[in-house]
């Protein structure tokens, strides 16, 4: 046992017989993420519409203005929608940006949303509004309106 505690103390840096520098039981714990702001949500919703509507380039320009307000995480999910090199890749990335902000709403005290959900769709089916009225980034104008209210704790589910 005192080779442990040993080993134990030269790996921390103390000396045998020094108290460590560091509690026995310390651990490092990452700060949680962000919950979403009204802005960044405002900015999640325009991209979302602009999917609805097959408006691609409102689409890029919006995903932009949402790199530019969000915190470095999100940022780069987001980033995958700019980068996406077609309007289905986009919906797919979008649908990435959509799991991370659930979790985030989910994990803590946000804005109210609404969550819909597509079964249309094989990748995340999920997606969050600020209002009620279904407009579908998945399916965009061929299905606007297909999906069905859901909640945030289904769509935080693995």
């Amino acid at each position: 046992m005192n080779a442990i505690l040993l080993l134990s103390a030269l790996l921390l840096g103390a000396r045998a017989g020094e108290p460590s520098a560091y509690p026995p039981d310390a651990t490092i714990q990452a700060a949680p993420a962000p919950v979403p702001s009204v802005n960044v949500l405002s900015l999640y919703d325009s991209v979302r519409l602009a999917l609805t509507e097959d408006r691609d380039a409102d689409a890029v320009a919006a995903a932009r203005a949402l790199v530019a307000a969000a915190d470095p995480d999100l940022a780069a999910t987001v980033q995958t929608v700019v980068d996406a090199t077609s309007l289905a890749d986009r919906r797919v990335a979008f649908g990435n940006v959509s799991r991370l902000l659930v979790a985030r709403l989910a994990a803590g005290d946000g804005p109210k949303v609404i969550v819909y959900r597509c079964p249309m769709v094989d990748t995340y089916p999920f997606w969050i509004q600020l209002s009620r009225g279904i407009g579908n980034p998945y399916m965009g104008t061929a299905m606007p309106t297909c999906g069905m209210e859901s909640s945030l704790k289904k769509a935080a589910k693995p």
